[in-house]
C-alpha cells in the first residue's frame, strides 16, 4: 500500500510529505497506537505526540514522512530518525 505522500515524491514535488491533511494522518496514527502497551514521546518538527499507552519507555525524532514509514512496517533511512527505548519494528501499526 502506498502513501499520498510517496506519489507527490516520485512526482518530484518538494516536501512531499506536508501535504494539509498530514495532520489528520498523525492524528490517526497516535489513535491507532492506543494498542501498543508502551508509549514513546515522538517530536514531529515543531509537534509532540504521545504514541501508545502504558508506561513512557523512549521517545522519537522524526519527520512525518519517516513517522508514517516506521508505523506503516516500511523501510526508513536509519540517518532521518532518533529512536530511543524501543526497536523500529515495535512502532508498526499496519503491516
Amino acid at each position: 500500500m502506498g502513501h499520498s505522500g510517496d506519489i507527490r515524491e516520485a512526482l518530484g514535488i518538494v516536501d512531499p510529505y506536508a501535504a494539509p491533511s498530514h495532520e489528520l494522518g498523525v492524528g490517526l496514527l497516535a489513535e491507532r497506537s492506543r494498542r501498543k502497551e508502551f508509549s514513546l514521546d515522538v517530536q514531529l518538527g515543531d509537534r509532540t505526540a504521545r504514541f501508545g499507552t502504558g508506561p513512557l519507555v523512549g521517545s522519537l525524532a522524526t519527520d512525518v514522512e519517516t513517522f508514517v514509514r516506521l508505523t506503516g512496517g516500511r523501510s526508513a533511512d536509519p540517518g532521518r530518525f532518533e529512536l530511543e527505548g524501543v526497536e523500529p519494528g515495535d512502532l508498526v501499526l499496519f503491516g
